[in-house]
């Protein structure tokens, strides 16, 4: 059988309801997240792996010190003691440099880890470097990911259309 409308298969196949297609590829719950070595603000080397038994959400954005990415960040940062309780760590990742980074986090007093992709390795391996269009105008950019991940490494929640002021609370609701 050949499946036209995508967005009816969990019609169809209910057992796979959790199924993400993203920039062509597809993304499934209960696939494992890939692993990656990202300095972070103070330049110190995190791996996906440190992360073992934790909840991670790893989300994506644009740019540091931009409107809607503050208002992520800061929406993560406030919350942040809530998502320790959960068992969970925040790992924020854009392709702004290590220097960018310890800007924005000083200047906003962040409470997480962001991590610095100017290779644009990660990013690139979980599907969120496409291509968007603002006011008319066609560019290749970070879209707005994130993805929660269990405690065994095991994506579990994939969303590409997040709102940057929402995504904290549902988040938080989530994990």
């Amino acid at each position: 059988m050949i499946v036209k409308n995508i967005r009816g298969l969990s019609k169809i196949l209910p057992e796979i309801e959790s199924v993400f297609f993203i920039g062509g590829k597809m993304l499934e719950t209960g696939t494992k997240a890939p692993n990656f070595e990202l300095p972070d603000q103070n330049g110190k080397i995190h791996k996906l792996s440190d992360y073992a038994g934790k909840k991670v959400i790893l989300y994506f954005y644009p740019k540091d010190n931009t409107p809607g990415c503050t208002k992520q960040a800061c929406g993560f940062s406030e919350r942040y003691p809530q998502f320790m309780q959960k068992g969970a760590v925040i790992l924020g990742v854009s392709k702004d440099s290590v220097s960018s980074h310890k800007k924005f986090e000083e200047k906003y007093g962040l409470a997480f880890t962001l991590l610095s992709d100017v290779e644009r390795k990660v990013i690139e391996a979980y599907d969120v470097w496409k291509e968007k269009k603002n006011y008319g105008k066609v560019s290749m950019g970070v879209v707005r990911t994130t993805y929660l991940i269990d405690e065994q490494g095991i994506i579990i929640k994939a969303n590409d259309k997040v709102k940057a002021q929402d995504d904290p609370e549902n988040m938080l609701q989530q994990v």
